[in-house]
């Protein structure tokens, strides 16, 4: 893998991110338009300079939260999908309550959530689990689906148990799937760690950066606000650039969509 060629790939999207940076940053001033209204990204800066120590005191609470919530995900989906695909009964009961979460606003149900739970950490953990796991079980559905009929009649042909094509032919199959369900459900994660955690800090709680959000926009803090959204958008980068990167390792030698060319 050429290195240098991989980092000149990102130098268009940096240089476009420099130049809304700057332009931000002129049109703000030219306008005259007050920080309590919006800020610049000097603004931000200092803001993230004076108070960044207690932001990422709270950031590490909801990266717990997500963390938390993305295993979970991650364990449970995989699980059902597997399920899914070995019984149809178990399909057709369980498939049609996972279309009920997946569109189901979980805003709406968050207080409830939060309040018949009582511990604020888990139930966090609950809504994050909800909103990152539909991802992971259909995607991990269809790849375990996804396997040519030629390849089952060998496997047939040599007598293999189910498990045995479970593991060796389907799993395999499915692999690009899942991993590729993964890169969603990072994000789907963090988000509804923030949305739980919005609920959460309206009552008071300490529920993580989403807590310092709400009580800046309390105090026209705006650009401790723009602070505290910038630290959650590097974070939820982070989490897909690290869930691209296992992609990559697992992938690159013998998946297509990860040629060399």
């Amino acid at each position: 893998m050429d290195i240098k060629k991989t980092y000149r790939k990102f130098y268009p999207a940096v240089g476009l991110g420099v130049s809304l940076l700057v332009a931000w940053q002129f049109l703000v001033q030219l306008m005259h338009i007050p920080a309590y209204l919006f800020p610049t990204p000097l603004d931000i800066a200092n803001a993230l300079a004076g108070h960044g120590v207690g932001m990422l005191a709270d950031l590490g609470i909801t990266i717990e939260i997500a963390l938390c919530g993305f295993a979970l995900a991650v364990i449970l989906g995989s699980g059902i999908a597997v399920l899914m695909v070995l019984s149809k009964r178990i399909e057709n009961a369980v498939f049609p309550y996972v279309i009920i979460v997946q569109v189901t606003p979980i805003v709406a149900l968050a207080p409830l959530i939060v309040l018949l739970m009582k511990n604020t950490f888990w139930s966090l953990v609950f809504i994050s689990l909800l909103i990152s796991i539909f991802p992971i079980v259909s995607n991990t559905t269809l790849g375990l689906k996804s396997v040519p009929e030629g390849l089952i009649s060998v496997f047939g042909l040599y007598n293999a148990s189910k498990s045995q094509v479970m593991f060796r032919l389907r799993f395999m199959s499915a692999l690009p799937y899942f991993l590729g369900s993964l890169r969603i459900s990072t994000g789907l994660a963090l988000v509804g760690a923030v949305v739980g955690g919005f609920v959460a800090g309206s009552t008071g709680s300490n529920s993580g950066i989403a807590y310092d959000i709400l009580q800046d926009g309390y105090n026209l803090e705006v650009s401790q606000l723009f602070a505290s959204v910038f630290l959650l958008a590097v974070t939820g980068i982070a989490f897909f650039a690290i869930v691209s990167m296992v992609n990559w390792r697992v992938l690159y030698r013998w998946h297509e969509s990860y040629s060399m060319d």
